[in-house]
């Protein structure tokens, strides 16, 4: 069979896998492609996810013809990579373990799918919207209690985004602060238009109306920007002793102080890096990335689809060592992270899963031999066990 058909007959299991409808005959084909890939990869889907909403069946579905035809071709003779979601990572590779329920297992720990999902009793629940704003007025609002309307003067909430409407020019420039502490994300806009998505344990300081010949704002954490177009007057952003300049771009600068390095990141547009003295232009798929030792390099081809995952509902990997994947996880699930044994070197993880999986569900992905860990849900504290 030619491999577009080969290709073609997978997404088709695959979507009768989503939906229930799956013969047998048809699980058997759709599993051995699958062992073909990993020799591990273990695959059930229980009834109630058969009888699961139809809304949530297609999403996955989506999901996995996104990944299947984008992955055509281009991974099929590479080795896989210690792999968060092993087989998943490069095929099908997005999902599922918060849809699905299915679980990936060694032959000798196998249970059912069903009484899997059961066991699991104390669980933490991943972030959500929400975020606490500070107006220039002293004013200091919880979003995440917040009902939907006018919150302040000229500043409305509307589902998941808040809204800032331009204030008056007269009198001094007042300076609003939202901040989204951990497990929270928060999505804004701001007075002159520009279109603002926030990461857990991130902040933006703006003013209330731009005066001025330029547009500045102050960030800290991760933060995705859609600039309103304004030749006449240059958006800046200031993160830790470095500015991103723009007039009306799309981008994403991740300047969170305990990871190794703060990128900028262009999808559309361009913009201007600039820190002690230098300066680098970016064009659209490129990156800027600045040390903690202020070395500054460019990255020609960054993973865009692994950078912009947070903003579009997934968490994603590509040979993540441990200690990254961790510190997301204390950001979005917010838990203390404790360690016991050295953390191995050459543990790397590539996949992707969706940000509303609780986190029992994602730690049983990163499970392995070496790998273990221990979850006191009541008291958001999880203990890792690194095994050589």
């Amino acid at each position: 069979m030619p491999e577009n058909q080969q290709y073609q007959r997978y997404l088709q299991l695959a979507r009768k896998w989503v939906d229930g409808t799956i013969s047998e005959a048809e699980l058997k084909e759709y599993t051995d492609w699958l062992k073909r890939i990993d020799a591990d990869a273990h695959i059930e889907i229980p009834a109630e996810i058969a009888a699961s909403k139809a809304a949530h069946r297609e999403k996955i579905f989506k999901a996995l013809q996104h990944r299947i035809n984008k992955d055509e071709g281009l991974q099929r003779h590479k080795p896989l990579y210690r792999s968060m979601l092993r087989w998943a990572a490069m095929f099908t590779g997005v999902i599922l373990v918060g849809y699905m329920a299915y679980y990936l297992r060694d032959s000798t720990k196998e249970q059912p799918a069903q009484k899997a999902v059961t066991a699991i009793q104390n669980d933490v629940q991943p972030g959500t919207n929400g975020a606490i704003l500070a107006l220039g007025n002293g004013k200091v609002i919880v979003l995440d209690t917040a009902a939907n309307g006018t919150l302040d003067n000229n500043v409305m909430k509307s589902r998941e985004t808040i809204v800032f409407d331009k204030a008056p020019e007269d009198g001094p420039v007042q300076y609003n602060t939202l901040t989204t502490p951990r497990a929270r994300q928060q999505q804004l806009v701001l007075p002159d238009g520009s279109r603002i998505w926030l990461n857990a344990e991130s902040s933006i300081r703006f003013p209330a109306a731009f005066t001025g010949e330029t547009r500045e704002v102050e960030i800290s954490g991760e933060v995705y920007f859609e600039i309103s177009p304004d030749k006449t007057k240059p958006f800046i952003v200031k993160v830790q002793q470095s500015s991103v300049v723009v007039l009306g771009t799309h981008f994403n600068v991740m300047a969170y102080p305990n990871e190794t390095f703060l990128e900028t990141t262009l999808l559309e547009g361009a913009v201007s890096f600039r820190s002690n003295n230098e300066q680098m232009i970016l064009k659209p798929g490129q990156q800027s990335r600045l040390s903690q030792h202020k070395q500054l390099q460019l990255i020609a081809h960054p993973d865009i689809e692994v950078i912009m995952a947070w903003k579009n509902g997934f968490q994603s990997f590509k040979k993540a060592d441990i200690g990254m994947i961790l510190r997301q996880i204390k950001r979005w699930y917010d838990v203390e992270v404790e360690y016991e044994g050295a953390i191995p070197s050459e543990l790397t993880f590539t996949g992707e899963i969706p940000r509303e999986v609780t986190l029992s569900q994602l730690l049983k992905a990163l499970e392995s031999k070496q790998l273990h860990f221990v979850l006191d849900a009541p008291n958001k504290k999880l203990h890792v066990q690194f095994n050589p």
